[in-house]
């Protein structure tokens, strides 16, 4: 909806009128009784030559009309946040509540795997050497993978306690 303002009264008339609502004067132009709209020097109807013309509102500074301008500009941004913002909340997305949004509020499973470790890890795990780990274990079964042919060995721990688990159930050899 269209409003227009006027400078004489401070009233806002809604629509496109010609004539402000509360004190009857006209928008910008003067105008004859058939309505025809004349420039506001004129001082005689340019169409019909009639000398009544209605009272035009007082001329403002152009930067008058770039502050009205602005205000409802900055009015209808405010409204426009207000309303994005109810929705917003009526919908569930609020900032106070960033369930969806982070993962650390995503609930977390435990790694059936368990934490990766290297070999020195593993070393310590079991209470041996390194080395024994790679000449005696892996080739045993133990668990592992290795990044790239020529890469470093990494283990799980729930998958190394689960194979030391195993081999202490089935007494084939102590660890």
């Amino acid at each position: 909806m269209s409003l227009s303002y006027c400078y004489n009264c401070g009233k806002f008339t809604g629509g496109k009128p010609l004539f402000c609502g509360n004190c009857g004067r006209s928008y910008d132009v003067k105008l004859c009784p058939r309505l025809h709209q004349n420039p506001r020097g004129a001082e005689v109807c340019s169409q019909c030559g009639s000398r009544e013309l209605s009272t035009p509102q007082p001329k403002i500074p152009m930067s008058w009309r770039l502050l009205a301008l602005l205000a409802r500009l900055g009015l209808g941004l405010l409204l426009f946040y207000a309303s994005l913002s109810l929705v917003i909340a009526l919908l569930g997305f609020s900032r106070s509540s960033p369930r969806q949004s982070y993962p650390q509020h995503c609930p977390q499973r435990p790694d059936p795997l368990g934490t990766p470790l290297a070999i020195r890890d593993v070393a310590r795990l079991i209470g041996c050497s390194a080395w024994t780990v790679r000449q005696s274990y892996i080739p045993q079964g133990l668990p592992h993978l290795r990044s790239g042919p020529s890469g470093k060995l990494i283990f799980y721990r729930e998958q190394v306690v689960r194979w030391i688990l195993e081999r202490q159930q089935k007494g084939r050899q102590r660890i």
